[in-house]
């Protein structure tokens, strides 16, 4: 009886399993926990949107709808998601208006951030990390992965995420708003010189925090490893 109590465990296990699985096939893009991270360890995902904008929006809103919708675009497009395990990634973009800093519109919780290829970009997401002016990687990196090099991004931040005073974006300055380049890991990742806010460039979008999990060949090892305790169980049982 108990081998069929184990038994009835092991089937409900893989087939909960399999649901689980059905369920992240279905999703178009899925990011892979980055190399170095356990289970329960928490870090974000940062990434250079596809899709150009103009800079003449002073509505943080408009450039956080921006780089969601850009991000579902390279899942495959509308009813599709990008996710990391059995969570739904939901982004903000790395920006800063008049009203709100990108320091601010972000968060800054003290964990690492990594591109969706699983390099990291820096050891926090804080003032003495992202926000230091020294990255460990350049943003340069599609959620898709290829690398592209040297574009203009839209930010209108300083270094320290704070606003960029008249160089915001929709700031509506005669000089323009400030950009950064993907392609620089030092304080011009975010910070250049100030271009015409009508221009169309490339921004940042940056995830919410997520913990670590297994990867799924973990979970099918944990399958095997109970299924063959079964099969064990019950050919001692039948020796015997």
């Amino acid at each position: 009886m108990d081998f069929f109590r184990h038994l009835r465990f092991v089937s409900l296990f893989g087939l909960c399993l399999c649901l689980c699985m059905g369920v992240e096939a279905r999703a178009d893009l899925i990011i892979a926990t980055p190399s170095g991270l356990n289970p329960g360890n928490q870090f974000r995902i940062v990434f250079l949107t596809v899709a150009t904008t103009e800079a003449t929006s002073s509505d943080i809103a408009y450039y956080n709808t921006f780089v969601n919708n850009d991000a579902i675009s390279q899942a495959g497009g509308s009813g599709n998601n990008v996710v990391y395990g059995s969570t739904e990634l939901t982004w903000t973009a790395i920006a800063s208006t008049n009203a709100v800093s990108a320091i601010s519109n972000i968060g800054s919780f003290g964990v690492p951030v990594y591109l969706a290829s699983g390099a990291r970009v820096t050891a926090s997401d804080t003032v003495t990390g992202l926000w230091s002016g020294s990255l460990q990687a350049p943003i340069n990196e599609f959620l898709t992965n290829p690398f592209f090099y040297d574009t203009s991004v839209w930010t209108g931040t300083l270094t320290t995420g704070a606003s960029a005073g008249s160089f915001t974006l929709g700031s509506g300055s005669e000089f323009g708003s400030l950009p950064g380049l993907s392609n620089k890991s030092d304080n011009q990742w975010v910070a250049t010189g100030a271009v015409p806010s009508n221009l169309r460039n490339n921004m940042y979008g940056i995830s919410q925090v997520l913990t670590a999990v297994p990867e799924p060949s973990t979970y099918a090892m944990l399958l095997a490893g109970l299924a063959s305790g079964g099969y064990s169980m019950w050919r001692r049982r039948k020796r015997a």
